[in-house]
């Protein structure tokens, strides 16, 4: 077994620590919830008819910087 240098070691943790992400967040894509997802987060309805109260609300909370 040939032995390693530290960046050959470095870069092969590296990829697999890239290949460990991509399929757990692979796996999470896949058992996610697409429906309750849908439905909590892109809800168009909700963010159109209370579109003005958020510029307002959003306006008074952001301080002013001219002072």
């Amino acid at each position: 077994m040939p032995s390693l240098t530290r960046t050959q070691r470095q870069r092969g943790v590296r990829l697999s620590l890239y290949a460990l992400f991509v399929l757990l967040v692979g796996g999470l894509v896949l058992v996610a919830d697409r429906e309750a997802i849908r439905e909590n987060f892109f809800m168009r309805e909700g963010f159109t008819e209370n579109w003005q109260d958020f510029v307002s609300v959003g306006a008074r909370a952001t301080p002013s910087s001219t002072r």
